[in-house]
């Protein structure tokens, strides 16, 4: 079986990363248990573990962060490359 794990750190409230997730995984159907997500995807599957909740404490700001791993079975690397970048633009938020 073929795996590929990449870690990530996100500045963002757990509430909001579940509010966004339907539009990161788009019209993937996905269970979540415990903080993990799985769906399959392609061939394959994928499975994002939030590992960490934790604080960020800039001065008197506090921002919440939370640890994430994807986990990839059986999904191509250029697959991986174009899931990823879709996953990070659902996230993206402006400022201005």
């Amino acid at each position: 079986m073929d795996s590929h794990i990449i870690k990530r750190e996100m500045s963002i409230s757990l509430n909001e990363f579940y509010r966004l997730l339907p539009i990161a995984l788009r019209d993937h159907t996905y269970d979540v248990k415990n903080d993990k997500i799985s769906f399959n995807y392609e061939n394959g599957s994928i499975r994002i573990n939030i590992t960490k909740k934790t604080e960020r404490k800039i001065a008197s700001l506090v921002l919440p962060v939370i640890h994430i791993s994807f986990e990839f079975s059986n999904v191509r690397t250029d697959s991986i490359d174009q899931f990823m970048s879709e996953f990070s633009q659902a996230y993206l938020r402006g400022g201005g």
